[in-house]
């Protein structure tokens, strides 16, 4: 829709391993729901793709990807640097 009232440059977030939100931490004894995280990695997986796909097919559109997963897990495998 945004691409159709002359939009044409995005910028697009991954997904957080959704599997380690504390919400369903609490639910699942403290550790990450891997079956959330593995969709959360199907979805990321694809996304790149997909936005690359829309730039050969949409006239002037144009996205920065941003790897919040990533950066999320870098704080969160050094807290103390951060």
């Amino acid at each position: 829709k945004a691409y159709d009232f002359g939009a044409r440059k995005f910028v697009v977030f991954n997904l957080l391993q959704t599997g380690c939100d504390p919400y369903f931490k609490q639910r699942n004894n403290g550790s990450c729901v891997d079956l959330l995280n593995e969709g959360s990695t199907l979805f990321n997986n694809a996304l790149r793709p997909a936005l690359e796909n829309l730039s050969e097919d949409l006239p002037g559109f144009s996205f920065v990807y941003i790897n919040m997963s990533g950066i999320i897990n870098v704080i969160i495998d050094d807290p103390t640097t951060y």
